[in-house]
Parts: C-alpha cells; sequence; structure tokens
C-alpha cells in the first residue's frame, strides 16, 4: 500500500434523502436496453461472440457487423451454445445461424429462430447478417423457413424486427415464388432499412433479357416492394454483356455503388472494369472518373465502400494508382461531392500494405488496417486500426491490445460504426486472456476521442446547467442514448455519476430539483436519448422531474439511491459494475463523503477506467464495498479518509491491492489523483482544468474528460495552484490539448493565462 499523509480535513456535512432504488432484475424484466462504453477496452477488446453469462462459443464466429452507435452487433457463427434456442430437434447443431449481440446487458440473441412449422426438415442455415442503423432490424438469407407463405424449399431473404420478434419474408419476383437459390452473395441493407442489394448469378430472374452475363447487381424496395435491376442503363438501351459486382448502398438506399466493365456512360468507352453510382432515385448512372481523364482503373478495386450520406466512396487496391503510393496494397477515396481522388493510406511510409477500409456517414473518416506506422508514436512495428480524418489528412492509431502487435493476418472482416465511434471485428486468434476456445470469434474495440479540444479551449455556459449542456454536446455530438441525470444544487448524491456515465458512454446533466431545467430538456432532445439515470432520492431530484422525463422520452427513467448519500454510492457503483459486466477490472475509488473535491478528481478515473466511486463516513471504517471489487484506490490523506479504512480495506483485500493518493490539500491529491490514472491508461493530453471550490463543472465535465481517455486537475479560481502548475510542467511534453471547464468565474482568465504558458499554447 502507498501512503501520503495529509493534513487536509473534510469540511461536517451530511444529507439524508428519501429513496427509490430499481432492481436490477426489473430493469432487465423490462427488456432497457443503454449504451455502455468504458475506456478499459484501450488495452483489451471486448470478446462479442459469447453467452450471457459469459461462456465462451464452442465454435467459429465470423462476418460482424455493428450498428450505428455500437450497441449492436449481428454475425453469424457455427456454435450452439450461444443461446438456449440454437439447439434441438428444430436448429441442429452444426449448422450457421445469425445472432445479435447487445453490448450493454450481455445478451445475445438467435435471430434466425426456427419455430415449429410442419414443412421444416432438416436445418439448412441462416447467413449474412445485416443490421439497420438503429439495431432494430437484421436482414439475413435462409433456406430455412420462417413465415408460412415461405414454401418454395430454397434461399430467401428474410428481415426480422427485433423489437417485434416478426419476420418479413421478401418475396423478390413478387409472384409468392421467392425466386432464389445459393448463387447469390454481396447482400447489403441501407441504414435505413427500405433498401437492400445484392449480387446474384440466378439468371434473369425480372425478364430483363440479361441472360449472357455472369453476374447482375439487382436492388429491392422494402417500401414499395419493388424488384429492380440496378446494373442496367437509365435509358433501357442496349443491354451490355459484361457483368457487374461489389454493391454497396448509401443510408437513404438512394445510390447504389458498384463495380462493371460495362460502359455506361458517355465518357466511359475504355472498355475496362469501372466504379459507377446509381441514383435510384432519379436513375442516373453516374461513372466514378478516378484520374479525371475517363481512363480505366485496370486493376479490380475490392472492399467497396459508400458512405451513408453517399458523399464518399471508399476501396483498397493492389496498383499503385495515384502519386505517393509504393505500397503492395492500399487504401483510395473518392469524394462524390468534389470529385476529389485520395490516398488515403498515404503517402507510403514503407513496404507494408493497407487493406479492410471503412467510412463514417458522413464521410469524413477512413477506417482501415495496415502494416504501416503512420503514426510515429506506432511502437509495435506490425498491423495495426488506423483511422483518417479525410478534412485534415490527420492519422489517429487504435489500440486494441495495448502497445502489442495484433495478430496480423488473423485480423479480418472490419465493421465501423456509422457514427465513427465504434468498431467490431473478426479475428483467428485468441486476443484477452478470457478467450481460450481456439475458435475465430467476434470482437469490440471503441475509437478512442483523441480530446475535447484543440489547443486550448474553453468549454462554458451561464450557468452550471448551461456548461454541463456544452460538455455534452461536444463530447457527444451525434447524441447518446442514455443520460445521468443530478441535481445541480448540491453534490452528495451526484458524485457517483460519472463511473455510471461511462458505463452508459453518455453525459452527465444537471437540474434543478422542483422542475426539469430547460436546457437540461433541450439537451435531452438534441442527444435523441431515450434513457435517464436520476441519482438520489425525491430530496435531490423531485418526482415532478421524474414525470417530465418520463411523458419525455420513449425508454425508461430509472431512480437510483439509498438512505443517505453512502448507501446511494454503493447503490450508484453496484449499477455501474452491472453495466460493464466484464469489462470492470475490479477497482473501486474510496473518498470522503464530507466533502465533493476528491470525488470530483476521481471523475475521469471512474468514467474513463470503469471505477466507481465509494463514499465512506469520517468515523466509520467499514467501506459499503461491492461484490465485485478486489482493488481500492483512496483519494485523499488521513483528515480526509480515516486511517481505520486503510485498515480495513487491507485486511479485505489485501496490502498489495489498496493504493492511498493523498496531498496535504485538495489541489495535491487532485494532481496525484491525476498521475494516478495516467498510470492505470488514461493521457495527459487533453487535460482539463476546473476550479476545485465548487462541484458542478469538475463533475460533469470530468465524466466526459474519462472518455476522452484524459484527466483533470484542481485550481483555485484566481490563481493557478502550484500543485496543479508542476502537474502540467512535469508532463509538458505530453499535453498538447487543454480544456478549461466552466467560465471566467470557475477558472480566471489569468489561471488560463498561466496553464498555457507553461505548456506553450
Amino acid at each position: 500500500m502507498r501512503l501520503i499523509r495529509s493534513g487536509r480535513r473534510g469540511s461536517s456535512r451530511a444529507r439524508i434523502v428519501m429513496v427509490l432504488i430499481t432492481a436490477l432484475a426489473v430493469v432487465l424484466g423490462q427488456g432497457v436496453i443503454v449504451a455502455q462504453g468504458t475506456w478499459q477496452s484501450m488495452v483489451e477488446p471486448e470478446l462479442v461472440s459469447m453467452t450471457y453469462n459469459g461462456a465462451q462459443a464452442d465454435d467459429d464466429s465470423w462476418d460482424a457487423r455493428i450498428n450505428d452507435d455500437g450497441r449492436y452487433i449481428v454475425f453469424e457463427s457455427d456454435a450452439n451454445n450461444l443461446t438456449a434456442d440454437d439447439s434441438g430437434p428444430m436448429n441442429t447443431d452444426g449448422e450457421k445461424d445469425v445472432f445479435r449481440r447487445d453490448r450493454i446487458s450481455g445478451v445475445t440473441q438467435l435471430v434466425s429462430v426456427r419455430s415449429q412449422v410442419p414443412t421444416w426438415t432438416t436445418d439448412r442455415g441462416s447467413r449474412d447478417a445485416r443490421i439497420t442503423d438503429d439495431g432494430r432490424y437484421v436482414m439475413f438469407v435462409s433456406g430455412n423457413q420462417f413465415v408460412e407463405a415461405d414454401v418454395n424449399n430454397s434461399q430467401d431473404i428474410y428481415i426480422k424486427d427485433m423489437q417485434t420478434g416478426t419476420y418479413r419474408w421478401v418475396d423478390f419476383p413478387g409472384d409468392g415464388s421467392g425466386g432464389m437459390d445459393s448463387d447469390n452473395w454481396d447482400f447489403e441493407l441501407s441504414g435505413d432499412g427500405t433498401f437492400l442489394v445484392f449480387v446474384s448469378a440466378d439468371g434473369d430472374v425480372l425478364g430483363t433479357g440479361k441472360t449472357n452475363v455472369s453476374r447482375n447487381v439487382w436492388g429491392y424496395d422494402l417500401v414499395s416492394d419493388e424488384a429492380t435491376l440496378v446494373c442496367v442503363p437509365p435509358d433501357e438501351g442496349a443491354l451490355a454483356n459484361r457483368g457487374s459486382r461489389d454493391p454497396a448502398v448509401s443510408d437513404d438506399g438512394r445510390y447504389v455503388l458498384f463495380l462493371t466493365g460495362n460502359d455506361w456512360s458517355v465518357d466511359d468507352s475504355n472498355g475496362e472494369q469501372d466504379l459507377y453510382v446509381r441514383d435510384m432515385q432519379t436513375g442516373e448512372m453516374r461513372l466514378v472518373d478516378f484520374f479525371g481523364d475517363n481512363s480505366p482503373l485496370y486493376s479490380w478495386p475490392g472492399d467497396l465502400e459508400i458512405s451513408g450520406d453517399g458523399s464518399r466512396i471508399v476501396f483498397g487496391s493492389g496498383q499503385d494508382l495515384l502519386p505517393g503510393d509504393t505500397a503492395p496494397s492500399d487504401v483510395y477515396s473518392y469524394d462524390l461531392m468534389s470529385n476529389e481522388a485520395t490516398l488515403v493510406s498515404g503517402p507510403t511510409v514503407d513496404s507494408r500494405g493497407s487493406r479492410d477500409a471503412q467510412v463514417s456517414d458522413d464521410g469524413n473518416t477512413v477506417l482501415f488496417y495496415t502494416g504501416q506506422s503512420f503514426d510515429p508514436a506506432d511502437p509495435n512495428g506490425d498491423q495495426d486500426f488506423y483511422l483518417k480524418d479525410m478534412t485534415t489528412g490527420e492519422f489517429t492509431r487504435i489500440p486494441v491490445v495495448g502497445d502489442d502487435a495484433l495478430p496480423g493476418d488473423q485480423i479480418d472482416e472490419l465493421s465501423f460504426s456509422g457514427d465513427g465511434m465504434h468498431i467490431a471485428f473478426e479475428a483467428d486468434d485468441d486476443l484477452i486472456a478470457g478467450d481460450t476456445n481456439e475458435e475465430d470469434d467476434i470482437y469490440y474495440t471503441p475509437v478512442y476521442r483523441s480530446s475535447l479540444g484543440a489547443g486550448a479551449t474553453r468549454m462554458a455556459g451561464a450557468t452550471r446547467y448551461s456548461t454541463a449542456v456544452e460538455v455534452s454536446m461536444q463530447a457527444f455530438p451525434t447524441g447518446a442514448d442514455t443520460v445521468v441525470i443530478a441535481t445541480g444544487e448540491d453534490w452528495p448524491d451526484a458524485l457517483g455519476g460519472s463511473a455510471l456515465a461511462g458505463a452508459v458512454d453518455g453525459p452527465i446533466l444537471l437540474t434543478r430539483k422542483g422542475s426539469l431545467s430547460p436546457e437540461t430538456a433541450a439537451e435531452l432532445t438534441r442527444l435523441g436519448a431515450r434513457n435517464v439515470y436520476l441519482l438520489g432520492g425525491y430530496g435531490a431530484v423531485s418526482p415532478a422531474v421524474e414525470a417530465t422525463l418520463e411523458m419525455m422520452l420513449d425508454g425508461y427513467v430509472w431512480r437510483i439511491g439509498g438512505p443517505d448519500l453512502y448507501a446511494t454510492s454503493k447503490a450508484v457503483a453496484n449499477r455501474a459494475i452491472e453495466l460493464l459486466g466484464p469489462s470492470y477490472d475490479g477497482k473501486a475509488c474510496v473518498t470522503t463523503g464530507m466533502n465533493f473535491p476528491d470525488a470530483v478528481a476521481a471523475a475521469p478515473l471512474g468514467a474513463g477506467l470503469g471505477w466507481p466511486i465509494l463514499l465512506v463516513r469520517p468515523s466509520d471504517p467499514k467501506v459499503l464495498l461491492p461484490p465485485a471489487t478486489d482493488s481500492a484506490v483512496i483519494l485523499g490523506g488521513s483528515a480526509a479518509v480515516n486511517p481505520a479504512v486503510e485498515t480495513y480495506l487491507v485486511g479485505l483485500l489485501g496490502d498489495p491491492d489498496v493504493d492511498r493518493m493523498g496531498g496535504a490539500t485538495r489541489y495535491e491529491t487532485a494532481a496525484m489523483a491525476a498521475q494516478y490514472g495516467v498510470d492505470h491508461g488514461l493521457l495527459w493530453n487533453g487535460v482539463g482544468v476546473t476550479t476545485g471550490t465548487n462541484f458542478p463543472d469538475a463533475l460533469t465535465g470530468g465524466a466526459a474528460l474519462g472518455l476522452y481517455r484524459t484527466v483533470l486537475v484542481l485550481t483555485p479560481s484566481t490563481s493557478l495552484h502550484p500543485a496543479a502548475a508542476q502537474a502540467l510542467t512535469d508532463n509538458a511534453a505530453d499535453i498538447q490539448d487543454v480544456t478549461f471547464l466552466g467560465g471566467t468565474a470557475a477558472v480566471g482568465t489569468t489561471v488560463a493565462n498561466a496553464v498555457k504558458a507553461l505548456l506553450g499554447l
């Protein structure tokens, strides 16, 4: 145990609140889904292909697709132990099935559930799982019968509504036959679930006359129930004899990208393979003139993708298409708005290739996998995930297993969420200690937010409520499914909220006790929030606030509390740990419940590392420790946290698993807590600076900082405290960005100027 004594004395304060505790069993029984995020997965990816209780799949899993906010992942698997209903006479072991994993509740669902339909005989398996942006609808292909009208005993396209459990059979020809066989592939579903595309070698399904080609791209409008041949000139002229392949579709189903050897544009006479985009609304067939001179690509590009908004395409190629490309394989982009071609994985750093390009919905970010080291800090010389910002040209390396190399060619089939914040992939190797099945598995890793700002920025509103909104808008520009709300008028019940915010991957917002603050209500609408956690009882947040939220949201409002602030902190910690599931590493922060500074200094550790914050009484050595906790860090010196608490924790957990970070002042303790967070995986870059004399800005901003993998120092409002100054000076080489939380009344101009001078910003 590391002990640093402190002479600081906490102020005398306590609160008792009424409580309404929502049992976890009730919550899960309602089918409530919340988003999850913890930067603990920075050093260890999350295993997706497993059962609800953490058991490993007993066979291979592959072909993962992730929804827009990273909550749901669908995949195929030969495993028969992932769900209880994937066994028995109607789901014969050994046949592939389609599954959807909810990363938060830990529930894996069998999408391709066979029921007792008399015409069924053997299990023919299901494949090609695709998911809509909201995660509600899953498309797949199967030779099984899921509705009684499907009697063709052939391969068919199905779409399942995961909310109602109902199946929709896509009768492609519209004559009740289904009209499919096994020679169909490359199925894709638009993000909004209105249009699907695929490649077929079935022949002339719709009577178009295209019987002399090996493959065609087909489409189906799921709103109008209309099938169409995508790869046909808009003027319905003479049909060419070259095939088409590799379709991709925009989120609204309007734009379909594909590759063809047909010359369907007046500018295309090269007789070679070219990229085309068809506007399914106008019928326009657009040649993607990659070089700007109507010359062909010559080599066939692969892994074609189009952004959700239809503005950008990306693909891989083994040919050197643009200057700066000397690698054996590279990733390219074409901006359909500016007609600009770009070498994404370049200029070439070494002779290693790049592959598996994916693009965010707005076209601004491209994900790919490469052995090149575009980041000077890339230490492993092996293959890694990289992002490229197509606006700035900046590369960002996404570490998955710390600084160790990923297992090279054993990583495959990347899927990038539309919001650009989440990655699912297949791995042939066992990447984490808990994965020992020696099967192909599906994994998840988050895309790390780099920092809240660029250089020196200030996030502030006119009030503590609007400051929390400003932080939320910066940290969650694309929205958040679940939000934590606490009173902005007092601190005890709010202090544990950071770990819960990290667990649900959402912001902390503040409200007045008696009524929902208007700025908070507006931010909930902007976020598109469905669920809210209220911290504390009716004395902290009134029933009127709860009733307003119930009327606003289409999800659930949960209130978590206890008979006093100490029980509340444990109740919040328990819920955070339940949500974190296997990613919880067992450590908790322990600090005084008599004052706020040490607890808010721990906010980045709570949100960023998934460490719940537990409050202790000054006179009681016992800590209400959740059962899953096996180590602790005490924040604050002996005057803040009684030495008897240390003795109790050491007796319970063992001396090596108890640390203390405590200084003579709250500012020293905060600096030590920041360094402790960095020692365990957070970063100094992006560090936040805020007042140590009030709690709201530090609490709401500190939780966001943790999600950005960075830390927080506290200071008086009018002068930079020496402890904060020393911490910033010691780590200046690692700090390119800093964020001031709160207005000039919280962090004065003198403080901001001093920080910028120390950091050279």
